[in-house]
């Protein structure tokens, strides 16, 4: 669902729907940022941890590699910061309620569609597990640091604009 945030913020930008795409913003970066995250440091390593030691490098290349998986978890974490840094702009708690809409809405998805249909991607996401409060109390957590990490970069972007450094998406 990354990609489709990214996909439709770029589109509302391009149709001049200003409001739309100040709107999705931060569930951008938000949806491609967890992605990437969750693929890269929790899920291609539990899955090559599990698997014989003979195998475990093609499992590699296939997981990180492959340009279907490389296009669905990667690349579009680049193409979301890209846009964001192109036009930085600090996160207020608007973008920060978006942001929380959108993974309630994507939450609600799972859980009245795809888990009852036995698809079960997020098998930590469950809430008939004991410690599905503190799965979910977590995940917005790591909203709310993802959230501050963008506004920190955003200060730091700008303290360097201010202070002479190379202007984002321009001449240096």
């Amino acid at each position: 669902l990354g990609w489709t945030a990214t996909t439709l913020r770029c589109l509302a930008g391009a149709l001049g729907w200003l409001a739309l795409q100040r709107a999705l913003t931060f569930p951008s970066l938000l949806a491609n940022t967890v992605t990437v995250l969750l693929w890269y440091l929790l899920i291609v390593p539990g899955m090559v941890a599990m698997t014989p030691k003979s195998k475990r490098w093609p499992l590699l290349k296939r997981l990180v590699f492959s340009l279907f998986l490389l296009t669905v978890h990667g690349i579009n974490w680049f193409f979301s910061f890209a846009d964001w840094y192109a036009q930085p702009v600090r996160l207020d708690l608007f973008d920060l309620w978006a942001g929380l809409v959108y993974g309630l809405l994507y939450i609600t998805f799972y859980l009245s569609v795809l888990d009852p249909l036995g698809i079960h991607l997020y098998f930590i996401l469950s809430p008939r597990k004991w410690w599905g409060g503190g799965i979910y109390l977590g995940v917005m957590a790591l909203k709310l640091g993802i959230w501050g990490a963008f506004n920190n970069l955003e200060t730091r972007i700008k303290g360097d604009i201010s202070a002479g450094g190379a202007i984002p998406g321009g001449n240096a």
